[in-house]
């Protein structure tokens, strides 16, 4: 029996040919097909409107079938393509019905990996209140889970959720990290909680994620030339390492990702992403 014959409804016209696919809860599936533009697999949920125990604002997410209107398409590789919702509720109705989660599940992941870019629906990735330098007194947001605190102690700091940190800061930058006893003691990678670095260290964070990360310059509470400056002051084995492999071509990740795909494409440096001193600059990089 091919895997098309696990779905009770027909899509291999319009997604390609079904290489697996599971029923997760009634009128949801999760599908993989391959995709014959691109000679590569695709994820997607695949809900019944009438049948699928989903909310509505779930289901808004969604796109119909082309040629059944009956069925809701949820690309799993689509940023906004509604599968962290989709996964939550699921979840959700498992959770209710008493039955077990999928291994490598849970909901607190699923939630809080979903706030950075479904926060009308989970909500905002909330202020840390306690940091391991004392009680947060001013706090100002940087982008999604990233924030700027001022402690009891007028020490400033930057906290940055799980999801960012843990996909994008380089090991460096996480070893130079302070954590919550909280999560010393469960594991961070249990409880996913903040990292929190000190002013010192807050110019490598901010550094790794303004190329990521458009609002964080946008706010007007960081000079990137201060950033850079106090880079090299605090941290001047990280900017010669950085500046060579940016020279090397070996920070562009996206054309070794090409590369790993099989395409010829050449890796290389820009000028314009070395981190340079600015000698009428100082280093005071964050201001609010």
């Amino acid at each position: 029996m091919s895997e098309s014959e696990n779905i009770p409804f027909d899509m291999e016209g319009h997604i390609g040919e079904v290489k697996a696919a599971e029923q997760l809860c009634p009128g949801v599936y999760y599908i993989t097909a391959l995709d014959s533009e691109i000679g590569l697999p695709r994820e997607y949920y695949a809900v019944n409107k009438s049948e699928a125990p989903l909310s509505p604002q779930a289901k808004a997410y969604g796109q119909e079938l082309e040629g059944d209107d009956r069925i809701l398409m949820f690309p799993l590789d689509d940023e906004r393509g509604g599968g962290k919702v989709i996964e939550y509720e699921v979840q959700k109705y498992l959770k209710s019905h008493d039955l077990s989660l999928p291994d490598g599940e849970d909901a607190l992941s699923t939630a809080s990996f979903g706030m950075e870019f479904y926060p009308e629906y989970f909500g905002d990735y909330p202020v840390p209140t306690i940091t391991p330098r004392g009680v947060t007194m001013r706090h100002k947001r940087l982008a999604c889970g990233v924030y700027a605190l001022e402690t009891e102690r007028f020490e400033r700091m930057i906290a940055v959720c799980y999801p960012v940190w843990s996909v994008d800061l380089s090991e460096y930058t996480v070893a130079q990290a302070e954590q919550l006893e909280y999560d010393k003691e469960r594991g961070i990678d249990n409880t996913l909680g903040y990292l929190f670095f000190p002013e010192s260290v807050g110019c490598l964070v901010l550094f790794e994620l303004w190329k990521w990360y458009d609002e964080i310059m946008a706010t007007g509470m960081v000079d990137r030339a201060a950033m850079m400056n106090a880079i090299y002051v605090n941290h001047p084995e990280y900017a010669v390492t950085y500046n060579r492999r940016e020279q090397e071509g070996l920070n562009d990740s996206a054309a070794h990702f090409w590369r790993w795909l099989g395409y010829d494409v050449e890796p290389e440096g820009k000028e314009s992403n070395l981190i340079v001193l600015d000698p009428e600059t100082g280093t005071a990089y964050l201001t609010f």
